[in-house]
């Protein structure tokens, strides 16, 4: 069973396939020490598609075509072959966005409850929209193309939520812009275009990323017979897995403070019994040294009989007892693993110097990082008192 799931949108030839291919190409081989696997048939499917990118002599068909289906992946992400986090990716085709009243009924109807079901949702934006000089031309385009269509799935979303994921704009083909289209313009641009993303807001935990992505500066020169070099391809993705292991990290915390409560609860009972026998101890030897051998023996039965009960209890109380307290430190063992891999994740973003928004308001993410931090923790100090 995956840990989380990610769903991603993005029109038709927004280079959705190309970003996962990417990705894939960059993490399965080892990246800074992270791995990221799928199942055997899966892998080799992405391996023959990204092996077909790096044969330049095909030229624009060394690209993959467009989706024209739904394509379900469950990959994991790894820290030195040490598993950290498994996450489903739901790829699903640019046209699906617009087949409401048109397509397949039951694959749209699956595709919104993935998108509702995610826990990240990344955007992808055609940088071949953001090329040129003019600037309200390319708001214009990354509206019409893009934003006009997804913000309803943005706005469904929360409806459905109550609130929003965090979002990451991922900037794909930025080798063809990035001569034209700078960082800042790049702000301005996405700001306008999905401008509900970034209205200040009092309520709420929106933080939002946006990501230029390329498969390689000058990929598409000399007829696409550029280097496959990905560029930030990995960023997207760890942004999202950060944020996924912040949720995993509170599921563990709540399930430690369960845990935590049922040792407490057993405990008091073991100790009543306890004290209960004792007391049982005390009424047989009072009873022995009665008078009336009849009534002593019908008492000291009665009093043996409350006490074998309340032993037996007690035994079955214990292994209870022991079971929860290996429960307990196997909880606080993955609260630890999952915190330090977090913790790692956070220095690679944060070295990446991501343009990130936060309810509305430009910040840092080592701001993110502080807000995130405040996520309650059972204090280690009282557990070890258990």
């Amino acid at each position: 069973m995956i840990d989380t799931r990610f769903t991603i949108l993005g029109m038709t030839g927004a280079g959705k396939t190309c970003y996962l291919l990417g990705m894939y190409y960059e993490l399965c081989a080892g990246l800074q020490g992270y791995t990221m696997i799928t199942d055997e048939d899966k892998s080799t499917e992405l391996r023959s598609q990204y092996l077909k990118i790096l044969d330049k002599s095909l030229g624009i068909n060394r690209f993959p075509a467009g989706t024209d289906s739904a394509t379900k992946y469950e990959f994991e992400l790894q820290y030195c072959y040490d598993p950290i986090i498994s996450f489903g990716y739901d790829d699903y085709a640019g046209g699906i966005l617009t087949k409401k009243n048109s397509g397949d009924l039951d694959e749209y109807e699956e595709f919104k409850n993935s998108l509702n079901s995610s826990s990240v949702l990344f955007i992808c934006i055609d940088g071949s929209l953001l090329d040129g000089d003019n600037k309200e031309e390319k708001i214009r385009k990354v509206r019409t193309n893009c934003s006009n269509i997804i913000n309803e799935f943005i706005s469904d979303y929360k409806k459905n939520n109550h609130k929003l994921p965090p979002i990451s704009l991922v900037i794909t083909k930025y080798d063809i812009c990035e001569e034209t289209t700078s960082k800042e313009d790049l702000e301005m641009i996405m700001k306008e275009a999905f401008n509900p993303l970034f209205i200040p807001q009092e309520e709420g935990t929106c933080t939002v990323s946006i990501i230029p992505v390329s498969l390689g500066a000058g990929i598409c020169s000399d007829d696409n017979k550029g280097e496959l070099q990905p560029i930030n391809i990995h960023i997207p993705i760890f942004f999202g897995i950060y944020f996924a292991l912040h949720d995993k990290l509170k599921r563990c915390n709540e399930e430690l403070t369960r845990i935590t409560s049922l040792i407490d609860t057993k405990r008091f009972t073991i100790s009543n019994l306890t004290v209960d026998n004792m007391r049982y101890e005390r009424e047989r030897m009072e009873a022995k040294d009665g008078f009336m051998l009849w009534g002593r023996s019908k008492k000291i039965r009665s009093i043996e009989h409350h006490y074998e009960s309340n032993l037996n209890k007690k035994r079955e109380l214990e292994l209870d007892l022991k079971n929860l307290q290996e429960q307990r430190d196997l909880e606080m063992n993955r609260i630890n693993i999952t915190d330090q891999n977090q913790k790692r994740l956070a220095l690679e973003l944060e070295s990446n110097n991501l343009l990130i928004y936060y309810n509305g308001n430009k910040d840092s993410f080592e701001n993110i990082i502080k807000r995130r931090n405040t996520i309650w923790k059972y204090p280690i100090s009282s557990i070890l008192e258990l």
